[in-house]
């Protein structure tokens, strides 16, 4: 898929321009425009069955109020289209389905005018959704901030990251073939390691850098070391080891065991006591008021970019000896050098200004708290060992030694486990307190009770009763012997197997450094972004900049970075992610350059604009409104908008420089609370609603359907274009189009053909308020549905028609009047 989203719509040329030529009429690239959305399911806010047909050419504006559903489209649109906004669906959950998936349908006409029908679930991999990009609110910060591929790129370039990605496979390649060729040392486990021997420690340490000849030396035996392992076993055979010396031998162990758990909680006690715990505490307030002094007397006073080495020893000895030099000038009462006096340096007089920054540079030498912090730092450097140590409980004691001290006493032993728990807690409170420079107390971890001597009592007094040590200390030594005979026998029988694990373990060590080698990809990176910065990033800072001042908004600085065969762009405003300096009307101007700029690289079919104008001020609209215009007249565009100025500009515009444009109203359904698209229709800023043809359209469906439901439909669709008819009425014929909704000029010179009597007036009101009832009779069921029909609506467009030409024939009359009496 990478491939097909290189080649389509980008046909680069390589040479020596630093431009890159793209072209949208390449043969071999198949060109699609969308024709409709239809069959919506399950999406939010969105009724089900309607289509929202697109314009084959120019502009489609989709107009509504807020929460009629339009975010439903745009993030449809998000989803099917390359897009950094929101992408996410919810289901209608006004619905039947809410739980079922959701989807739609995309026809798309490619250019032998054969039309294709992909549904949102099937077929997002299809190269026609590539060719468009949507734009909405949430997509701002991401083109401002993060740091963006370009969507379509040359195919030239797609070769580093898929020679990446071709490593990566071979990389997984060779984990999987090292993975099922490892195999477990399982001849570790034919050993005893209780104790360890000499041979069990080179078998269990086995690796591909073990040295077989060792282990085959130890493997060997003489005549006289069998012999003296025949001896020891048999002599070994002849003691009979009471169950008396296992108790001795345990009880040892148990005894060394506590004393090492004593000896450590004497030590923890000691590292985090009172006055030790008062010193953290101290370091950490410290510090914080030492860099508070350092901030107002440091070094950054001092920055200058004119000079290098500020803040450096050489540049502190300098100050040092400067200062020294000052001294041998100075006379009684009298500091030198003061202002009007030379410089010992350049021998100029010295300004205020340098006398100003000698007196800080005396201020700095004086001032030692940088020399205090890192003494500190110093001393928390040197105890982080032993805050950072892992703290162990006594379950790492053997299971006897534990078990012996929850039978002496299994107060204390929970007392144990909650002391090194709170001393673990503690460390890692300290250690977070210093990182984070927050100042904080410690409370002290109280020790067990000291019971130790009562428990090493118990055990001495317990080994005074036992014997036969002597014939123990004798086990103890032939039982080494033979076992170190065994293990050496054991891998005398294992050499071969040994052999082979060595041979093995060397080679998965020779793949995993082949796997290294290939895995280093900061080369093709670097060639990668070298290659599009001459071929494509001076271009597209060019006409990022265009864009920019065709906007007439700041141009923030264009970097370009890379990583793993890929390169991306990003943005910045002296170093400042643009979001945090620019208005929040001029970040969506710079994030719809950038989109400009990208769909204009990239050679898109066609682009999504929800609501760009938001937070823009009265006269940027314009503006963008002009610039989507322009857009419009190479490619499809889609505007969903609820801002009536922003509609009649783009209306204006699209007008006055002859780009066709096709409007939809958006409403809600109120029993369902969905929304709804009214074809060809929009708010009254035009001649839409001059005449009741809208409603005379609507009235010969409605009498040739046959379907009942439908029938109603059609006839309430035409009682409420009647509705926007008479609302035109009040403007254009009334008014006479003097003052028009959301227009920025106001028509004077029609201000004398105004005609409004009152009762003329009282018809229309009337007549507004019954058609309002007939079109939200829908919420009521049967109630009044049935009320509603063909001949009912046909009624009103002839009341309609009849109230109208009397109308303009008393208007007509009364301006022939006025004029008569101004002659």
């Amino acid at each position: 898929s990478n491939a097909v989203r290189a080649n389509f719509g980008v046909a680069p040329t390589w040479g020596s321009g630093q431009d890159i030529q793209t072209t949208n009429d390449d043969e071999s690239i198949e060109r699609f425009t969308l024709s409709s959305i239809s069959d919506v399911s399950n999406v939010n806010a969105l009724s089900a069955g309607q289509v929202f047909p697109v314009s084959a050419n120019g502009l489609t504006v989709v107009y509504g109020d807020n929460g009629v559903g339009k975010s439903g489209y745009a993030r449809l649109f998000n989803k099917a289209f390359h897009s950094r906004g929101d992408s996410f669906i919810l289901g209608n959950v006004y619905g039947p389905d809410a739980k079922e998936a959701s989807n739609a349908k995309f026809s798309f006409v490619d250019s032998q005018d054969t039309v294709h029908k992909f549904t949102l679930s099937e077929n997002l991999d299809e190269i026609a959704f590539l060719q468009f990009a949507s734009f909405d609110s949430k997509s701002v910060t991401v083109h401002l901030d993060n740091q963006n591929e370009l969507h379509v790129k040359p195919v030239e370039l797609e070769f580093f990251p898929e020679l990446v990605s071709m490593i990566s496979k071979v990389s997984e390649e060779l984990d999987l073939l090292i993975r099922e060729n490892s195999h477990e040392n399982s001849i570790a486990n034919l050993f005893d390691n209780d104790p360890e021997t000499e041979v069990s420690k080179l078998i269990k340490d086995l690796s591909a850098d073990s040295k077989l000849e060792s282990i085959e030396a130890l493997a060997k035996f003489t005549e006289d070391e069998v012999g003296e392992f025949n001896k020891s076993k048999k002599e070994l055979e002849l003691l009979n080891v009471s169950e008396v010396q296992k108790r001795k031998q345990a009880l040892s162990s148990i005894k060394s065991r506590l004393s090492e758990v004593k000896n450590r909680i004497e030590e923890l006690s000691n590292s985090f006591s009172a006055e030790m715990l008062g010193h953290y505490s101290r370091a950490v307030k410290k510090t914080n008021e030492l860099k508070i002094s350092l901030k107002e007397k440091g070094v950054e006073q001092f920055s200058d970019d004119r000079f290098k080495g500020i803040g450096s020893d050489t540049w502190i000895n300098f100050l040092k000896s400067g200062e020294a030099f000052n001294q041998l000038q100075c006379e009684a009462d009298h500091i030198s050098p003061n202002v009007g006096e030379p410089c010992p340096y350049c021998r100029q007089e010295i300004t205020k200004e340098a006398f100003d920054l000698i007196s800080r540079y005396r201020d700095f030498l004086v001032d030692q708290s940088a020399e205090e912090i890192k003494k500190i730092e110093k001393w928390v450097t040197s105890i982080m060992p032993l805050l950072k140590g892992e703290e162990q409980n006594p379950f790492v004691m053997t299971e006897k030694s534990f078990e012996w001290l929850i039978e002496q006493d299994s107060t204390f032993a929970e007392e144990l486990i909650n002391f090194f728990a709170a001393i673990k807690t503690l460390k890692l409170q300290i250690v977070e307190s210093w990182e984070e420079t927050r100042e904080e107390e410690y409370e002290v971890v109280e020790a067990p009770e000291n019971k130790w001597h009562n428990f090493f009592n118990k055990i001495d007094e317990e080994l005074k009763s036992l014997n036969e040590e002597e014939v123990l200390k004798r086990k103890q030594l032939l039982s080494q012997k033979v076992l170190v005979f065994e293990h050496r026998e054991i891998a005398s029988k294992q050499l071969e197997n040994i052999k082979s694990l060595i041979e093995n373990m060397k080679w998965i060590k020779s793949v995993d450094s082949v796997k290294r080698n290939i895995t280093r990809t900061r080369a093709i990176t670097d060639k990668r972004t070298s290659l599009e910065t001459e071929h494509i990033s001076n271009r597209y800072q060019q006409l990022f900049k265009e864009e920019c001042i065709a906007l007439k908004i700041p141009t923030p600085d264009l970097s370009q970075t890379g990583g793993r065969g890929t390169s991306k762009r990003k943005y910045t405003i002296v170093g400042n992610a643009p979001s945090k300096v620019l208005s929040e009307g001029e970040q969506r101007a710079v994030a719809l350059a950038d989109f400009f700029t990208e769909a204009n690289i990239s050679g898109l079919s066609g682009l999504v604009f929800d609501d760009p104008v938001n937070s823009m001020d009265y006269e940027r609209k314009g503006v963008i409104a002009k610039r989507i215009v322009q857009e419009a007249a190479t490619r499809q565009v889609i505007v969903l908008t609820h801002d009536l100025v922003f509609l009649n500009d783009l209306v204006t515009v699209a007008d006055d420089v002859g780009v066709s444009i096709d409007c939809h109203w958006m409403t809600k359904h109120n029993s369902q609370e969905t929304g709804v698209i009214h074809l060809n229709t929009k708010p009254d800023i035009d001649e839409s609603f001059l005449t009741a043809e809208f409603a005379k359209d609507l009235l010969e469906k409605a009498k040739a359907e046959q379907n009942p439901r439908e029938k109603i439909r059609l006839s309430k669709n035409g009682l409420d274009a009647l509705r926007n008819t008479y609302e035109t009425f009040i403007i254009r014929r009334i008014f006479n189009g003097v003052v028009r909704r959301f227009s920025r000029r106001v028509k004077y010179s029609e201000f004398p053909k105004v005609h409004a009597p009152k009762e003329k007036l009282h018809f229309v009101e009337t007549k507004l308020g019954q058609l309002s009832g007939y079109i939200t009779a829908h919420s009521q069921l049967l109630q009044n549905a049935t009320d509603v029909t063909p001949e009912l609506l046909e009624s009103e467009i002839k009341e309609f028609e009849s109230f109208e030409q009397t109308y303009n024939a008393e208007k007509k009359q009364a301006f022939k009047d006025f004029q008569a009496q101004n002659q």
